[in-house]
């Protein structure tokens, strides 16, 4: 099993509030410009939509505070809101001249399905393929949001090549056609390290 390691990020309550609130934010501007494309896909839950976009904006300031923790030079999470047309699978946060993208899922989720983080592998004519699944250099990293808890569990970061050896299938049948997953339950984990 490959080893993967791992790091808490803990918010005190004012830090939490700035980071959510923000993020929640971010969240509901972002779902105007995405909407249309996730209808396309066969999501219409709107609250979840805004809650998955939250959660992964929350991760991404999960894994800075992480590296920032360990006094590494990281890129901050970009807060613009894009059009449609202007959206892409470019890295989330740069460290050291190392693209990193970041993957995130909420705590609640991984208490019901396991630990997990998904890929777009397809859009059967309605969406794009994440292209780090088939190419490309840098490291993934991973984030378990737990918004009750005020805290975020960073796993990784672990190269690409490494990523792409461990995807499965998801669980959920209905997603097997679209996406691809990595499970925490396929590594190792290093409990308390430092980011390397």
């Amino acid at each position: 099993m490959p080893v993967i390691s791992k790091q808490t990020v803990y918010f005190s309550d004012n830090e939490w509030k700035s980071i959510y609130d923000a993020c929640n934010v971010f969240a509901h501007e972002e779902i105007q410009t995405t909407e249309h494309m996730r209808n396309l896909r066969g999501q219409f839950n709107r609250a979840k939509m805004i809650k998955d976009n939250r959660i992964g904006k929350i991760g991404e300031w999960g894994v800075t505070w992480a590296f920032w923790k360990n006094e590494i030079d990281c890129s901050e999470p970009d807060m613009k809101i894009y059009s449609s047309s202007n959206k892409s699978f470019d890295a989330d946060l740069t460290y050291n001249g190392i693209d990193l993208h970041v993957k995130s899922q909420c705590a609640e989720a991984a208490r019901r399905w396991n630990a997990s983080w998904v890929f777009q592998k397809g859009g059967m004519g309605r969406g794009h393929v994440d292209p780090i699944l088939h190419s490309g250099d840098g490291e993934a990293i991973f984030a378990l949001v737990d918004e009750p808890r005020k805290q975020v569990e960073v796993y990784g970061p672990i190269d690409l090549n490494v990523l792409r050896e461990n995807l499965r299938e998801p669980r959920l049948e209905h997603l097997k056609k679209t996406k691809a997953c990595l499970y925490l339950e396929d590594f190792t984990i290093k409990a308390n390290a430092t980011i390397v």
